[in-house]
């Protein structure tokens, strides 16, 4: 195994969360991403008026909340497990270390990070919170699952 798959591998937090539990919640700081390994996680928005508004669901394979992470931005929703689930827990200077060893990595993910903003543009909000984001001038947002084609 290379040291760099180590040095991820002791980067990576394993983080179990009980169905119910908030996993982030809008407006904290974004300093890391998950990967789902089991369960189902839901995201939601809270609008200016109080009312919430259900972005999207996730689970095995996505990952959540890394165009945040990417762009220093704070949390766009509120991210909680429906189901008991299990996730790994990538820091943002882990993800920082990856962009500038594996460039072909970053391009991969804007690749598919622009199909799923295109296709959710035409179809409406998409399957996965993957990354929970959000348009900058816009109250809605648009919910990308990274691993799925």
């Amino acid at each position: 195994m290379s040291s760099f798959v180590r040095q991820i591998d002791f980067a990576l937090d394993w983080v179990e969360v009980e169905a119910g539990r908030a996993i982030y919640r809008q407006g904290d700081k974004s300093d890391c991403t998950y990967i789902v390994l089991s369960g189902r996680l839901r995201s939601v928005v809270r609008k200016g008026n109080g009312k919430k508004r259900l972005a999207g669901e996730c689970g095995r394979g996505d990952l959540v909340g890394m165009v945040e992470t990417l762009t220093h931005q704070a949390r766009a929703t509120t991210v909680h497990a429906i189901r008991d689930s299990e996730l790994a827990k990538l820091p943002a200077r882990a993800l920082t270390a990856i962009k500038r060893r594996y460039p072909q990595v970053v391009t991969r993910l804007i690749h598919l990070l622009g199909e799923k903003i295109l296709g959710s543009l035409q179809q409406g909000p998409v399957r996965g919170v993957a990354v929970g984001l959000q348009h900058p001038y816009s109250s809605s947002s648009t919910d990308i699952n990274v691993l799925s084609p």
